[in-house]
């Protein structure tokens, strides 16, 4: 999918109720800032129950339904909307993720990525310009407190 060069780019997943998974448990969105490009500037998501260690790994969290919601917000004047946005959509079979651009990911950086889900989470919840300990520069430094 393209971000169509818009202000905000994200996607949520959700169930039936259109609820959203716990950030603080479950990897179920990305904005721009925290999902991995593909060389060609598109995005490709991979919605699955178990973590198949690549990039842009969406939770389902335990669900078998549910919706994927994609949100563009401050697209340019001219920019034609619709379903050109979404290149694809395709099911794939765990071994043949392999064939796209996204980079790997280990169990260690998975967790990492969580916690530092939870640290933006706790810094949108408290309006704080701080970052929180374990968050700094950028990177998140794992500790017993935080895991």
């Amino acid at each position: 999918m393209t971000d169509g060069d818009a202000e905000y780019f994200g996607m949520q997943m959700a169930d039936t109720w259109m609820i959203a998974p716990s950030p603080s448990r479950y990897l179920a969105s990305y904005n721009r800032a925290q999902a991995h490009p593909n060389p060609d500037g598109t995005f490709t998501f991979v919605l699955a129950p178990r973590d198949p260690g690549i990039a842009n790994w969406v939770d389902s969290a335990g669900l078998h339904e549910g919706w994927l919601f994609f949100r563009w917000q401050g697209l340019p004047a001219g920019t034609e909307i619709g379903a050109g946005m979404v290149r694809d959509f395709a099911v794939l079979a765990v071994e043949k993720l392999a064939s796209t651009a996204l980079p790997a990911v280990s169990p260690s950086g998975r967790r990492s990525e969580l916690i530092r889900r939870v640290l933006e989470w706790d810094l949108r919840a408290t309006g704080s310009e701080q970052a929180p300990n374990g968050c700094q520069n950028d990177k998140v430094q794992e500790t017993d407190d935080a895991q």
